[in-house]
């Protein structure tokens, strides 16, 4: 799993009592969902190696109709991928 949180990597892979308060709920969430995994490695990259995925979250909590996304994702995405070098729908 990869990530451009910093933080939130480092609280995952170190114990969780040395990082920020405010993040516990989100690190024990992240926790237990990866249970659900044989095996999960988590990475912090850059925010600019990770511009598809940041646009798609910010995307996503402006509301923007996710449930259309397969057959018609943004325009904005679409340039992401395309940028990316990752086949988009026509």
């Amino acid at each position: 799993m990869e990530s451009d949180s910093l933080e939130v990597i480092s609280c995952i892979n170190n114990p969780i009592s040395k990082c920020n308060w405010k993040i516990f709920p989100l690190l024990k969430e992240i926790r237990q969902k990866a249970l659900l995994f044989a095996n999960a490695r988590w990475e912090w990259i850059p925010r600019k190696a990770n511009a598809a995925a940041h646009l798609t979250a910010s995307l996503a909590k402006k509301e923007v109709g996710l449930q259309r996304w397969v057959d018609r994702p943004p325009p904005s995405l679409l340039r992401v991928l395309r940028s990316d070098g990752l086949p988009g729908p026509p």
